[in-house]
């Protein structure tokens, strides 16, 4: 029988799909996934590079290379030489991408407002609170 900690971690590795996979729907209808969405969202209204993108949204520079591609390839995004460092890529949002983005953060409160209407307050709370101390804990 599983010790107490490895059936959390079961439980964690479950929410996490299953969260990610009902954010994947709301994004569905615009041709996105939700990592795609956490992009222009992110670049909305300002400048930014692969690498700031990817330690903000926790993914690799490989993944982020791939992401940013789709984006370009959808006409979402643009790539620019950065003003300050020829080695670096400015992502910016397209005009069609400008349009798009302020849309996309509604649909990410509509997952969180059933997950808010699941919980009570308290074990909401209770809940993001155990979720930072484990990430704390992580090995860095």
């Amino acid at each position: 029988m599983p010790n107490e900690a490895l059936t959390v971690v079961g439980l964690l590795v479950r929410t996490a799909r299953d969260l990610g996979a009902q954010l994947d729907r709301e994004f569905a209808d615009l041709g996105l996934t939700s990592q795609q969405a956490a992009v222009l969202v992110n670049v909305y209204g300002r400048q930014s590079s692969s690498s700031e993108l990817g330690e903000l949204l926790s993914i690799d520079s490989a993944g982020m290379t791939r992401l940013l591609d789709r984006l370009v390839d959808k006409g979402l995004l643009a790539r620019e030489p950065s003003e300050t460092d020829r080695r670096v890529k400015t992502i910016t949002l397209t005009a069609h991408g400008r349009d798009l983005a302020p849309a996309l953060p509604a649909r990410y409160e509509s997952v969180a407002h059933r997950l808010e209407s699941a919980l009570p307050a308290a074990d909401l709370a209770s809940l993001r609170t155990t979720l930072e101390a484990i990430l704390r804990a992580r090995p860095s």
